[in-house]
């Protein structure tokens, strides 16, 4: 039928209209996607009268699928090569398009700009071997500056214009049909999570409390108070508006969080880069932020990209905002204001297009009041201001995040802990706990409850026992800066051996971790946040002695 059709002079608004009835014949990817790739191959080799063909399906799985008669010597591990991670900008992908075509010509001319590329350099050796083994096309399947995979095959005639052209029409519907079933999948997962998080026996939580699971950058985040589900509501609303955002609120609420949110909902695929304004001295904040050319002062000994630029596109997060030195934020405004910006030592301005979105632990207000933020500084970022309240004003977040960090540290630390209901209203007195650390605290504070616990289910009476190891906590703190002012010589004045303080305070550290766990040195090491490697390293660095359990 197809050969029968395709023989025929058609005109190509024919063609396009049997292409498009055929694709519709084909199927959904989502409900069997090799049977999809089949029928699109079968459909594919008969409009263009193709010999052999494969196909690399770069944005399904993990890793790619190559479906179709490849040669033997294609491996798996080069078809990686071709793999979606590979990023270009539209510019790069037009080319990268038109050389795919030109190798379809008997001559083709070379890409310097792209053959240069080092993410183009493995790929550019496989289809030269193509080529060479009678390989004649190669098209790239791009929509919406996404690369979905790589159509190469064997074909008895070269192609002409209109047939690129129908090419573009099949590759748009293959990509469209790709992507559908991508949601789909992730959809089909969100709900099987989802499910499995409200089948699960929640011994305290109420009825009416519905938690929110938001899947973010491989992290799973739960909300459930109306404070927070109506911040996420609203960030759902601002999906492709471009306004300053301010998000204030204290230490541990969630406010990278909700930055993070905003950008994964606006631009997923496009840079976000995270500043934080604390850690940045003030001598170098400017050739940070804007870049320099070479020679523009004297350790400027090549280009440096600036922060801004890397988010072009993208997201700039400014974490702390209320810590930027005032000459600094003269230029932030004209920045926002202007959307352009000159690196150091350049004479040309760079446009530049990204959100923007700050955030604070201070009083702005206060800030201003004291000459340490400028007012229309202010005026300009809190275009659109989200606060964020404390974790204690949140009560169902408690409550949500209690089972979640407990079932999130039994996997890790292979027990099955069940807390008593008293044990929940202790923890959501906020006379009691105020949870000052918010969410970093409270999650702190359940590992706690889960390393120490002899028991699978903690009382009150239980967790008192717990609570009553704070006071050798606190004697082992102060040991530890006995230890530091002793070391320090502060009542002599002598001068320090600083090596020696480090490593004197470091034996005290672990050997404290390896008593409270056991001489267990998994345990040690999660307790002290370091690789078991790094830990054995120290052991053997500062003559550790200890009885080893493991």
């Amino acid at each position: 039928m197809f050969n029968y059709l395709f023989s025929q002079n058609l005109s190509l608004e024919k063609k396009i209209e049997f292409i498009h009835k055929q694709i519709f014949q084909i199927g959904h990817a989502y409900e069997d996607i090799y049977s999809f790739l089949n029928k699109t191959d079968e459909l594919l080799k008969n409009v263009f009268s193709i010999q052999t063909s494969f196909v690399i399906l770069t944005e399904y799985l993990e890793n790619p699928i190559v479906f179709g008669k490849s040669p033997d010597w294609f491996t798996s591990s080069m078809a990686k090569i071709f793999y979606s991670k590979i990023k270009f900008n539209s510019e790069e992908l037009k080319q990268l398009k038109n050389y795919f075509l030109s190798l379809n010509k008997t001559k083709y001319s070379s890409n310097n700009k792209l053959e240069n590329n080092h993410q183009f350099n493995g790929m550019i050796k496989i289809l030269n071997k193509l080529k060479n083994e009678n390989y004649n096309l190669f098209y790239p399947i791009i929509f919406q500056n996404e690369i979905f995979g790589f159509y190469i095959a064997k074909v008895k005639k070269p192609l002409k214009n209109h047939d690129i052209y129908l090419m573009d029409i099949l590759s748009i519907s293959f990509a469209l049909a790709i992507r559908n079933a991508i949601i789909r999948k992730e959809n089909k997962n969100l709900r099987l999570q989802n499910k499995d998080f409200l089948n699960h026996n929640h011994e305290y939580i109420p009825s009416e409390i519905k938690p929110m699971i938001i899947y973010l950058e491989n992290n799973e985040y739960i909300i459930a108070s109306p404070q927070m589900k109506h911040i996420i509501n609203n960030i759902q609303k601002l999906k492709n508006i471009h306004f300053p955002i301010l998000i204030t609120g204290e230490t541990g609420t969630g406010k990278e969080f909700i930055a993070r949110y905003f950008h994964h909902i606006n631009k997923p695929e496009k840079p976000f880069i995270a500043i934080n304004c604390t850690s940045i001295p003030e001598s170098l904040w400017e050739s940070e932020l804007f870049g320099y050319k070479k020679g523009a002062f004297t350790d400027a000994k090549s280009d440096k990209k600036g922060l801004i630029e890397e988010a072009n596109d993208g997201t700039l997060f400014f974490d702390e905002i209320g810590e930027i030195p005032l000459e600094i934020q003269v230029k932030l405004l004209r920045l926002i204001q202007e959307k352009k910006f000159r690196p150091i030592g350049s004479t040309k301005e760079i446009d530049i297009k990204c959100n923007f979105i700050f955030a604070t632990n201070k009083n702005l207000i206060d800030k201003i009041q004291n000459n340490e933020f400028r007012e229309d500084l202010y005026y300009r970022i809190s275009t659109i201001h989200f606060h964020i309240p404390p974790l204690r004003e949140r009560k169902e977040d408690i409550i949500i995040l209690i089972e979640h960090f407990i079932k999130k540290h039994n996997d890790l630390f292979k027990k099955n802990i069940h807390l008593d209901n008293e044990v929940y209203e202790f923890l959501l007195n906020s006379e009691i706990n105020p949870w000052k650390g918010n969410i970093r605290e409270l999650e702190n504070y359940i590992i706690k409850i889960i390393f120490e616990a002899n028991t699978n289910y903690i009382t009150i009476e239980s967790l008192n026992k717990i609570e009553s190891k704070k006071v050798s906590s606190n004697n082992f703190i102060n040991e530890i800066e006995k230890t530091a002012e002793e070391l320090l010589g502060l009542a002599s004045g002598m001068q320090i051996d600083f090596e020696k303080m480090i490593k004197k305070i470091s034996k005290k550290i672990i050997t404290e971790a390896l008593e409270r766990c056991n001489g267990n040195k998994t345990r040690a090491a999660q307790l002290l946040g370091i690789s078991r490697g790094k830990l054995n390293y120290q052991i053997k660095e500062l003559d550790i002695q200890y009885k080893s359990k493991d």
